[in-house]
């Protein structure tokens, strides 16, 4: 017999939860921290340098990629993409309704 007793404990927060539901919130704030030091050294860089930031025009580029993968995985054209707001001026391939009528 032990004269030793176990107290039952606790949970504490987050005791529930598994390894990778905690460390989402810490890689977000590493993320977020390398975010914020990236813009810093572009700034500076391209301060030194004399010409514009880098980063929007990274940022476009990445944009332009990410849509071209994405219609690649769909397989569309990039014609598919280009339209943005069309206006039927003229229509040639419906016969005009007031000239059919007799």
């Amino acid at each position: 017999m032990s004269t030793l007793t176990a107290f039952p404990r606790t949970p504490g927060p987050g005791a529930g939860q598994g390894v990778w539901a905690r460390l989402v919130p810490v890689l977000r704030g590493v993320w977020a921290v390398l975010a914020l030091f990236a813009a810093w050294l572009d700034e500076q860089v391209t301060a030194l340098a004399g010409i514009a930031p880098l980063g929007p025009r990274l940022r476009s580029l990445g944009e332009a990629i990410a849509d071209q993968y994405r219609l690649g995985r769909a397989d569309a054209t990039d014609c598919d993409l280009d339209v943005i707001d069309v206006e039927v001026i003229e229509d040639v391939f419906t016969p005009d309704e007031q000239q059919g009528a007799a």
